[in-house]
């Protein structure tokens, strides 16, 4: 499934228009979120009217690195909005799609266009470049009292699947080391 067996190396994507079992796709996702170095971010989302501020759902970052770099001068500079850049983060947004495919309504999400850009991690981090998947996860008919534990219900699915593909909060997914 890997090619090569440098840390960079990418996952086989199956031939258009064949069917993969769940089990498969399982395997192939846990690679990409391996390959990438994925971990997620929580945050909440939230509106301001008549001056309060009020949560009406949240966001899920995933972030994840390419590992391409070129030789420019005397250092390594990272190039932002590449082809390496976009196949990762159509990769990642694989991974949202997958996690973010809910059994019950109402709450719905939006994942934004990838913004061509690389983004510096925290410290924790080590400060890397990574690609970034923005989804926002609401209720699409505002946000009340009730919706919470809806609300709850969902972060609690979003990270059961996150930890399915082996993906945790804010902690760097191991590399991949040669052909696993």
């Amino acid at each position: 499934m890997f090619t090569g067996s440098n840390p960079a190396a990418t996952v086989a994507r199956p031939p258009a228009g064949t069917t993969q079992t769940t089990a498969d796709l399982l395997e192939r996702l846990r690679l990409l979120a391996r390959q990438h170095q994925v971990c997620y971010e929580i945050w909440p989302l939230c509106s301001t009217a008549q001056g309060a501020r009020t949560q009406k759902g949240f966001e899920l970052l995933l972030c994840g690195v390419n590992g391409h770099l070129v030789h420019e001068r005397s250092g390594l500079h990272a190039v932002p909005c590449c082809r390496h850049c976009a196949d990762t983060y159509s990769e990642l947004r694989e991974i949202a799609e997958w996690t973010l495919h809910f059994k019950k309504p109402p709450s719905r999400y939006e994942i934004q266009s990838f913004d061509c850009a690389l983004h510096m991690a925290p410290p924790h981090r080590h400060h890397r470049d990574e690609i970034v998947i923005t989804a926002a996860i609401f209720h699409p008919h505002g946000h009340k009292a009730e919706d919470e534990r809806c609300e709850s219900e969902c972060l609690k699915e979003v990270r059961k699947r996150l930890a399915r593909l082996g993906i945790q909060e804010d902690v760097l997914c191991p590399p991949v080391s040669g052909n696993a």
